[in-house]
């Protein structure tokens, strides 16, 4: 086509507003700009030079199907439809390996996330098994789904406690100290002053799947569990037995981190709130009997 054609009133309008402005008003990166301006039909594929050609008519009011009729005879070498259907054809095949290629590409990241995620599995397993006893003994159950309010599961360390606390007696002085002590007194309390209303929800998050043993003080009825998250109403008075101690626990905003390998034990009261006590404490606020 001559260069007569390129001398349209509407072209030459463009061009005279410069790439700067083009670029504010439709943000069509300045290199796409030049090129149209340019006519360097190369850089364009046909559904690409239709869809910049369109924005720049729609944002200046503007006749620009003279860019486009160049375009198919320098690029397309024909100005039928054909020519146009065949160009949008070649566009939605190049868009479909694209996908293709990005699919391809996101099966094997996943498949890579996998094999790596595995070996931390196994390398996470090879610590714990330096980890105390009481970690050895629970990760052996972490696959048996223990029922709620089953009265028959045990601790993972299970002993008899009768003869273990056999002479805790008068000469130490732990056990008359433990028997002076109401319930509200046991241990130490988690929050401090904080006051904790009856009805809420104790909250306690593991890194792994852990044995939970909780002691309802007025029925006497238990229940336990091997997860990592528990969710405990605090409606009456309750014993907890964790048998791993490196855990989060929450009540509503409020949240204290324990990180230790030991048990933890705890008792809720109305009067006391959320108390941590000793091993001592908790057999005595359970009649003697560990579970």
């Amino acid at each position: 086509m001559s260069e007569e054609l390129f001398n349209h009133q509407d072209f030459e309008t463009l061009k005279s507003i410069g790439v700067e402005k083009i670029k504010r008003d439709t943000k069509i990166d300045a290199s796409r700009i030049l090129d149209i301006l340019e006519r360097r039909f190369e850089k364009f594929d046909y559904i690409r030079a239709k869809g910049f050609i369109h924005i720049l008519e729609k944002e200046y009011r503007l006749d620009l199907s003279s860019w486009l009729e160049e375009y198919r005879l320098v690029h397309l070498s024909c100005q039928s439809d054909t020519c146009e259907d065949q160009a949008e054809e070649e566009y939605h095949k190049k868009i479909r390996r694209k996908k293709m290629v990005f699919i391809g590409g996101l099966v094997v990241f996943l498949f890579v996330a996998l094999l790596l995620l595995a070996k931390l599995l196994k390398s996470d397993e090879r610590i714990d098994t330096q980890s105390s006893t009481i970690e050895k003994q629970t990760r052996s159950q972490e696959e048996d789904f223990v029922a709620e309010n089953n009265e028959d599961i045990q601790p993972p360390h299970e002993e008899n406690v009768v003869e273990k606390n056999k002479g805790l007696g008068e000469e130490d002085g732990q056990s008359q100290v433990v028997i002076n002590k109401s319930l509200n007194e046991l241990g130490t309390p988690i929050f401090g002053e904080i006051k904790i209303s009856s009805g809420e929800i104790l909250s306690l998050v593991f890194e792994r799947p852990i044995w939970v043993g909780v002691v309802d003080l007025q029925s006497k009825k238990r229940s336990a569990q091997i997860q990592k998250t528990f969710e405990i109403p605090l409606d009456r008075e309750r014993l907890i037995y964790s048998a791993y101690g490196s855990f989060k626990l929450s009540v509503g905003s409020n949240e204290m981190r324990f990180n230790t390998y030991k048990p933890i034990f705890l008792i809720y009261t109305p009067s006391g709130g959320i108390r941590q006590i000793s091993k001592e404490e908790y057999l005595f606020a359970n009649g003697g009997v560990e579970w």
